[in-house]
């Protein structure tokens, strides 16, 4: 009769622990959108994250950021990439469906940005333009808020809003946020 009772409750134990449902901590996520670059011109942004959510009011991620020209009307054009590492707080109550974030981080980025120019090539001839190209790399930082509404336990839908100093230039991604908890 003992080992009967032990083996129903070793049997149940499996049961129950099995039965539970884990909740994801790490996401990762896909961030199409715009930026707006100081006041040359509008670029094209796409991020991926990934992270960690560490209880309902904190979550840590890292970035890796591509950008390029989207305007052809500017002397501006440009394109490049970025890594940044960032924390957010959930600072209003933490609901199950939504939730609003704000956050900040540093990061590195390098740049390419050429800027077509008038001039002659000898001093003699018509004027041409000519492409001028120069890189940029350093550190950045930024400023997000973002929110998230929850479409089912693995997916989450958002807007982020961010405000990043580069090389005392100022960017404003605007993205949507694709969400898959891991």
């Amino acid at each position: 009769m003992k080992q009967i009772i032990i083996t129903q409750v070793i049997l149940l134990t499996s049961i129950i622990s099995y039965a539970q449902i884990e909740k994801s901590l790490n996401f990762i996520s896909i961030n199409p959108g715009v930026t707006i670059y100081d006041d040359d011109g509008l670029l094209a942004r796409n991020e991926v994250e990934l992270g960690r959510t560490f209880n309902r009011y904190f979550s840590a991620s890292a970035i890796l950021g591509f950008e390029t020209n989207l305007t052809t009307e500017s002397s501006f054009t440009g394109s490049g990439y970025d890594l940044s590492a960032n924390g957010y707080f959930n600072f209003l109550k933490p609901s199950k469906k939504s939730t609003l974030r704000i956050g900040g981080g540093l990061g590195f980025g390098k740049y390419t940005n050429t800027w077509n120019r008038l001039g002659s090539l000898n001093g003699f001839e018509d004027y041409v333009i000519i492409p001028l190209q120069t890189q940029t790399q350093g550190i950045l930082a930024n400023i997000s808020l973002e929110g998230t509404r929850k479409i089912s336990s693995k997916f989450e839908m958002g807007l982020t809003y961010t405000f990043r100093i580069f090389d005392a230039d100022s960017q404003i991604p605007v993205l949507l946020k694709f969400q898959i908890n891991l």
